[in-house]
């Protein structure tokens, strides 16, 4: 069986496998007759599928009040630095630490 036609369920299991063994991906590879390339790429497939579930917003159930489409921000001044031009940024802080840091391109 190819890695490709091979189940979720059968896939997680070789993957579990791969992990026990403490062998590289390769050697693990070369014991089981698996061709590396496709044991790479479908575990980085499982890996952003993963991530991507992860990252997922909750689903709506109809019992439930409907998540917001938009969040309000509040936008705190900043203080200047005396000599020291200062520009206003907005910063959203993400999960999985992801910062965004918007210019306003207005001076403080």
């Amino acid at each position: 069986m190819s890695l490709k036609d091979m189940s979720s369920k059968d896939w997680e299991m070789l993957y579990g496998n791969w992990q026990k063994s403490g062998l590289s991906q390769r050697k693990f590879c070369e014991s089981q007759g698996i061709e590396y390339k496709a044991f790479a790429y479908r575990r980085e497939k499982a890996s952003l599928a993963k991530r991507r579930a992860d990252c997922a917003p909750p689903k709506e159930s109809s019992a439930s009040t409907p998540l917001p489409r938009f969040i309000p921000i509040e936008v705190s001044p900043v203080k200047p630095v005396k000599k020291s031009p200062l520009f206003s940024w907005i910063e959203i802080q993400l999960p999985h630490g992801i910062c965004l840091r918007i210019p306003t391109h207005e001076v403080a």
